[in-house]
């Protein structure tokens, strides 16, 4: 269960059906100091989180995605994920566990086809995080 503290620092979880623009370009860029690329939600974790929260920019994990060659550029590959709530539940436990909490964002996308989940981790102004 989230406390009712948790879930002031979690907005709501959105969903689209297919991929964000916003995805696509993180897909096609690959993975850099702003962009990590999951291959299941097991594989996020609290360093994950307090990495992008104590920078200053901030970043996006991708959760069933994979890194795959294209044209000699790393790029991601959607493989697709578990987006359960059991999932997303996970996830969000660990960002509430670093301290201070790590305020992060989660859409679940592309559901008509592969879905995954894109965390948005915003600069935090209460840096820095621990876990």
């Amino acid at each position: 269960m989230i406390s009712k503290d948790a879930k002031a620092i979690m907005p709501p979880n959105k969903r689209t059906k297919g991929l964000s623009p916003l995805s696509r370009n993180l897909l096609s860029a690959g993975e850099s100091d702003q962009v990590d690329f999951k291959k299941v939600p097991d594989g996020v974790s609290q360093e994950d989180l307090v990495a992008f929260a104590n920078s200053d920019n901030g970043g996006q994990i991708l959760v069933g995605v994979v890194e795959e060659a294209a044209g000699g550029a790393q790029v991601g590959g959607v493989r697709g994920c578990d987006v359960s709530d059991s999932a997303i539940l996970q996830i969000t436990n660990k960002a509430v566990t670093c301290i201070p909490p790590v305020s992060i964002e989660i859409t679940i996308e592309n559901l008509d086809a592969q879905p995954i989940l894109r965390i948005a981790i915003p600069s935090s102004a209460t840096r820095p995080h621990c876990t």
